[in-house]
């Protein structure tokens, strides 16, 4: 299958939020349902005091809110959140300086491709950054039958056990651990 490219990804985003914001202004000055709410009308239907407080409270959401839409606008147009491949900076010189890493997944291991997958790829990315002493351990409910390994290693809790706080799920497996 073709992958785009991350310029016409991000050009496709920028067209995206640009017919939103259209769609968006089109469908509100065609809503026939929109009243006047001006200033004179706020303060003919209440007393000064209470119209003078909705005024500020509509104002305040003005104020406050308007600026982060600007900003959200600007991050989603000027900002290319696609960028196709992130280069990792080999370890070379500082490897002395590294400690041990345990890299530790842990899942039910109800979808053992992705398990793999995901494993396959950490392996990948650690060896390519310089990574000499880490193991990928993989923490599950269920058998995945990973690929033994001096860097991967994958436990098994069994059904029986129970934590001392009782608790469940990944707490359970990383207690377990």
């Amino acid at each position: 299958m073709y992958e785009l490219s991350s310029n016409v990804k991000h050009s496709l985003h920028c067209i995206l939020v640009l017919l939103t914001i259209i769609g968006y202004e089109l469908s509100y000055y065609k809503n026939p349902n929109i009243t006047d709410k001006s200033v004179s009308n706020l303060f003919a239907d209440y007393d000064h005091w209470t119209a003078l407080a909705i005024f500020i409270y509509n104002l305040l959401d003005i104020v406050i809110s308007v600026p982060n839409t600007f900003l959200n606008i600007f991050g989603l147009v000027l900002y290319n959140a696609f960028r196709s491949e992130i280069k990792i900076k080999a370890l070379k010189n500082i490897q002395k300086n590294i400690p041990f890493l345990c890299i530790r997944v842990v899942t039910r291991g109800d979808y053992p491709q992705l398990v793999r997958k995901n494993v396959d790829r950490n392996m990948k990315t650690c060896l390519s950054s310089g990574l000499r002493d880490f193991i990928i351990e993989v923490v599950n409910d269920r058998t995945i039958g990973l690929k033994t390994s001096t860097k991967i290693r994958e436990l098994v809790v069994p059904d029986g056990y129970r934590t001392k706080s009782g608790a469940l799920f990944k707490t359970r497996a990383l207690q377990y651990c």
